[in-house]
Order: structure tokens, then C-alpha cells, then sequence
């Protein structure tokens, strides 16, 4: 199948808020929010996402969201091994 954007979800669909967006694509995280664009960001009003710390990745995410105006709570996945940096992100606009 077709990949499609957030944003062409969000248009197609006519959706004017996002209470809880919730993010679990397996290390593609960074990839799902940049498909979001700039007009679509202020209809998001939280985001939960599992993010897998690779390459930096999650320092990335951290900035695009802190931009956007959200304020950003980290914890480290308790369920998943160490060896896995996976974490739990919650971001809430301020």
C-alpha cells in the first residue's frame, strides 16, 4: 500500500481537532511527525509516543515538539529491556 502523510489523513478526513495522538510505529516516530504540516500542528493537543533512541532520534523529536509549542515528559520503557533504548514520550501544548 500507499504511505500517506499525518496531514493527508488529517485533510482527507476534515479533522479539525486531535485530542490524544498516539504514536507506536516501531522507530519511524521522527518520520510520522514531519509529515505534519505546519497548519495541522495546532489541532494536536497531546501526543504519547513509544520512541526508539537511535541515531540521536529522540533529541530530534524533542526539538520539532518543544517548536511546536508542546512541553515534553520522557520516561524510560520499564517493560522493555535496557538494551532497547525505547522510551515513553508525552508531550502536551502549553
Amino acid at each position: 500500500g500507499t504511505l500517506r502523510t499525518l496531514s493527508s489523513v488529517i485533510n482527507e478526513l476534515e479533522i479539525d481537532t486531535i485530542d490524544l495522538l498516539k504514536i507506536d510505529v516501531e522507530g519511524e516516530e521522527y518520520k510520522v511527525l514531519q509529515g505534519i504540516v505546519q497548519n495541522d500542528w495546532s489541532k494536536i493537543k497531546q501526543i504519547v509516543a513509544e520512541v526508539h533512541d537511535i541515531d540521536g532520534r529522540i533529541d530530534n523529536i524533542q526539538s520539532l515538539l518543544k517548536n511546536q509549542g508542546f512541553n515534553i515528559t520522557i520516561e524510560k520503557n520499564s517493560l522493555i529491556p535496557d538494551t532497547l533504548k525505547t522510551f515513553n514520550l508525552y508531550a502536551i501544548r502549553t
